[in-house]
């Protein structure tokens, strides 16, 4: 088998419908191809085969409700028997000659792992405004995943093309005991750790649809932070300095406000609302420029209430584990 495409999904059934979809239009004749659904809601494998059309002989189809994510993507990859391991995801999109581009890259580059650019756009309002966000380096558009103009070795991947052997030959698999861990961090922090290359060819697009209400992308937020310090706490390191600055800046405000320097600390609230306010007209229209705070403002302080919480989560999941 050339390639395994593993995908799980909880409870998105309209996007899972829509990736399908652009399933069916794929032409895998080229190589041996089996695709891998486990859901872990209730979603109907009559709709997954409709969907699917032409392709849904290529199709095994698990249900088991109420499984991890962690669970679930270690489940796929466990019932995989293709060379390479390609993850897909509910909310993403991927155009017809995506799979063509990966066994082009994995014939010219030495990684054990390889992916393309994450791109979030939006079918409403909302969506992208809050796509627009996941873009911004003053939210989350710093990593080089997100870099639509890069093409080498990273350190952390979106999804990504799996080398099978590499990771059974190195045990290497996803952390059930933090299932709310950066579960893509913290494996490809893994194989870095084990001898793997990592590479993204940013020619190779990944959309990605992202929540379509505020809540949601909040929500989103606080989960990110939470992996992010279970992440922090594990491997005792951070991927990029910029993942302190929310720890720092809450401590330096408690700090602040313990030692009285209130005016210090009026004077850096000000320069932050001035840099979000700044960013949001930049990011326009104007009709929009309200959303862009609220996002810019509930990003940040969501993200760094889950990191903030995670030690607690770390402690939990340890304590679940000795149970």
């Amino acid at each position: 088998m050339d390639l395994s495409l593993v995908l799980t999904t909880y409870k998105d059934d309209l996007h899972l419908r829509r990736v399908l979809n652009e399933l069916s239009k794929i032409d895998f004749s080229k190589y041996l191809v089996e695709i891998i659904l486990l859901d872990a809601s209730d979603f109907n494998k009559s709709v997954a085969i409709d969907a699917l059309g032409k392709n849904s002989d290529l199709l095994r189809f698990y249900s088991i409700p109420g499984l991890s994510r962690t669970k679930s993507l270690n489940k796929i990859f466990e019932l995989s028997t293709g060379n390479l391991i390609s993850r897909i995801d509910a909310r993403t999109s991927i155009k017809p000659d995506y799979f063509d581009k990966i066994f082009d890259l994995r014939s010219c580059v030495n990684a054990e792992v390889i992916g393309g650019v994450m791109l979030p756009v939006g079918s409403t309002m909302i969506q992208r405004i809050v796509a627009s966000l996941m873009k911004h380096p003053f939210c989350f558009g710093g990593s080089k995943f997100r870099n639509q103009n890069f093409k080498g070795y990273v350190d952390s991947l979106y999804l990504g093309t799996f080398d099978r052997k590499f990771l059974n030959d190195n045990s290497l698999h996803f952390d059930e005991i933090h299932p709310n861990i950066s579960e893509d961090s913290d494996l490809n922090f893994r194989i870095s750790k084990s001898g793997g290359k990592l590479f993204m060819d940013s020619s190779i697009l990944v959309e990605h649809y992202p929540r379509e209400s505020f809540k949601e992308f909040f929500r989103l937020c606080f989960n990110y932070g939470v992996g992010r310090g279970i992440f922090m706490i594990k491997h005792k390191r951070l991927l990029a300095i910029r993942q302190a600055i929310p720890i720092l800046s809450f401590i330096s405000a408690i700090l602040l406000i313990f030692l009285g320097f209130y005016k210090v600390l009026g004077a850096l609230i000000i320069l932050y609302i001035i840099l979000i306010i700044g960013f949001s007209i930049t990011l326009g229209p104007f009709k929009n420029i309200p959303y862009y705070l609220i996002g810019f403002f509930g990003s940040h302080f969501f993200w760094t209430m889950g990191i903030m919480i995670s030690p607690l989560k770390y402690i939990s999941n340890l304590r679940k584990k000795n149970d």
